[in-house]
């Protein structure tokens, strides 16, 4: 009986071990528990945080790439007046080189009028000066018979 009761004590013993055993490891399950469900929390909030935050950038992100849209926009429509305004500069610069062209051959025109004009009164200057000398007796009596017709017609 020794021996049973020894088996006992030390089954009882074993049965008292593994009740503080399992004693620890129930709380221990039940901490593990706790520390999930506290991690639960905390990863929930994160998570609604992390939701909160992104529709937040998204509509940040949304309003960006609307901003960009517009300026890429505005930017198109500023690239096409400026090349509209570069066609009308050319075309005006071309209007300019043509009128100037035009200018600097009616100069040119001009000077060679000019020097035609001026070889012409030179050379007439010497025939008249040439015939001014023969020529001055013919017209003293041309304009004294001119004076006698007019008296005659006079009394007639």
């Amino acid at each position: 009986m020794d021996e049973f009761r020894d088996d006992f004590s030390s089954e009882a013993a074993a049965n008292a071990n593994l009740k503080v055993q399992l004693q620890i490891l129930s709380r221990q399950k039940d901490q593990a528990r706790e520390d999930a469900r506290l991690w639960q929390d905390r990863a929930s909030i994160s998570m609604e945080d992390a939701h909160s935050t992104q529709e937040v950038l998204t509509k940040q992100l949304d309003e960006a790439l609307k901003h960009v849209a517009n300026v890429q926009k505005r930017n198109s429509i500023l690239q096409a007046e400026r090349d509209e305004l570069k066609v009308v500069l050319m075309q005006k610069e071309q209007d300019f080189q043509d009128r100037a062209n035009s200018l600097a051959s009616a100069v040119d025109q001009l000077r060679v009028d000019l020097d035609e004009a001026n070889r012409r009164l030179s050379s007439s200057r010497a025939s008249d000066e040439h015939s001014f000398g023969r020529n001055t007796h013919t017209s003293s009596s041309s304009m004294m018979s001119f004076q006698d017709d007019m008296e005659r017609g006079d009394k007639n």
